[in-house]
């Protein structure tokens, strides 16, 4: 999969960050408010764990 889109959306009690591939495919990871106040801490710890 060759990423083309990142999503970040707030959501009650974290975040949701969307990676979608250019052929439609997408994986989601949710990063609680515990581990990032912001959208660009959750991005960064949800990179650390893409696959």
């Amino acid at each position: 999969m060759h990423l083309a889109d990142t999503r970040i959306e707030h959501e009650a009690g974290g975040w949701k960050i969307d990676f979608i591939g250019d052929n439609g495919d997408a994986v989601s990871v949710k990063v609680t408010h515990e581990h990032a106040v912001s959208a660009d801490e959750a991005l960064a710890r949800a990179k650390a764990i893409r696959p």
